[in-house]
């Protein structure tokens, strides 16, 4: 059964955001990492581990909806996501529809919508990756992510730790 989007979103800006940019950024940094480069859109950050909010057209993170396949991910008692817990190289599709019309995708996503998918690849039998990453004030971050299956059934295990001691 193939899902069939249907796009009501006629005139609003939607922009695919490329792939490349946040496999340039590895899959352990956060989404906001990558995302920070792009124009129309502000990270509000508080420090390196802490709250970070996306800003999409002037409009607070409580005004802009994250979706992850469809389902949001967005803090129920906050009204906001957390792009720091959010990895950025977990997923293969990174839409963002910009605007009021980006409702469809959920109450009070004024700013916009950020659509996080991950479409499973039938034909990738097996794969393992690893990455690390350090940084100052003892940041580290890991990722290790497995895919596995065969042509009819697909699986996928990951592991993430960030930390960082903060002491400036």
């Amino acid at each position: 059964y193939e899902y069939k989007e249907y796009d009501f979103t006629a005139g609003i800006r939607t922009r695919l955001i490329p792939i490349s940019l946040i496999t340039n950024n590895s899959s352990s940094s956060s989404l906001s990492d990558a995302l920070q480069s792009m124009s129309g859109i502000y990270m509000r950050s508080y420090g390196n581990g802490m709250l970070n909010g996306i800003t999409i057209r002037g409009f607070g993170p409580e005004r802009a909806s994250i979706l992850w396949n469809g389902i949001a991910i967005n803090n129920s008692g906050l009204g906001l996501s957390d792009m720091n817990l959010i990895p950025g190289g977990f997923f293969n599709s990174i839409k963002l529809i910009e605007g009021s019309s980006s409702t469809q995708y959920g109450n009070g996503a004024q700013g916009g919508s950020l659509l996080l998918e991950y479409k499973p690849n039938f034909k990738n039998k097996f794969d393992i990756s690893l990455q690390q990453e350090f940084g100052s004030f003892f940041t580290w971050n890991s990722a290790v992510q497995s895919n596995y299956g065969n042509d009819k059934v697909q699986g996928r295990t990951a592991f993430i730790r960030n930390s960082s001691n903060n002491n400036y």
